[in-house]
């Protein structure tokens, strides 16, 4: 599905379009989890839909989506959940649960995301691209999926996509120091260890 979006601020006007797919059938418990990927193309008169990749790629976002309310309805556990799927998933999951700003009182949670990539390719960065995309993001995933996400929690993992291939960034540590920097600027707020950071709208888009 693509969604058509316009980015216009004082220094730029961009138009693109957002390629979003959204599976449920990856991981050992597919009934609790969806993963999203999104694929952000610059858009002009000529987009052509069926070949998205002749148009320049700006940003890829890859998300997991943990559905709370079902876990806890069938008296599972997300931290369990999580601990099925490879990477850092786990440990996100662990801290978020754990930490002062989540709260397993509420009557209704909604969706939990971890954002496992989020990427914008360089020649598009300091623009605000990243700042509109990140803003946006539960709203995208709503639109397409009727998905509410209401947290979203990340673990700092500095990757650069090359020739359309995840790696790692050869210099780790100085964007490790501009993700921090980035995500404390949209309102996210650091957990347990320092790599990982969490966001609720309701507690910081004011």
């Amino acid at each position: 599905m693509y969604l058509h979006s316009v980015y216009d601020t004082n220094k730029n006007n961009l138009s693109f379009n957002i390629e979003i797919d959204i599976k449920n059938d990856t991981f050992e418990f597919d009934k609790y989890i969806n993963c999203a990927n999104l694929n952000i193309y610059e858009s002009d008169d000529f987009f052509d839909e069926t070949n998205p990749k002749s148009s320049n790629l700006i940003a890829k976002i890859e998300v997991i989506l943990f559905d709370y309310d079902l876990i806890e309805r069938d008296g599972e556990d997300i931290i369990d959940i999580a601990d099925s799927i490879e990477g850092d998933v786990y440990s996100s999951i662990f801290e978020l649960v754990n930490s002062k700003y989540f709260d397993k009182d509420e009557l209704y949670i909604g969706a939990v995301c971890y954002l496992e990539r989020f990427y914008i390719m360089p020649q598009y960065r300091n623009k605000g691209i990243g700042k509109y995309l990140i803003n946006n993001l539960c709203d995208l995933i709503k639109y397409h999926s009727n998905i509410n996400i209401e947290y979203i929690v990340a673990c700092l993992k500095p990757l650069d996509y090359i020739n359309n291939k995840w790696m790692d960034n050869p210099d780790a540590s100085s964007m490790k120091k501009k993700m921090v920097k980035f995500y404390k600027k949209n309102f996210f707020k650091q957990i347990g260890r320092k790599n990982y950071y969490v966001f609720k709208k309701e507690y910081f888009s004011e």
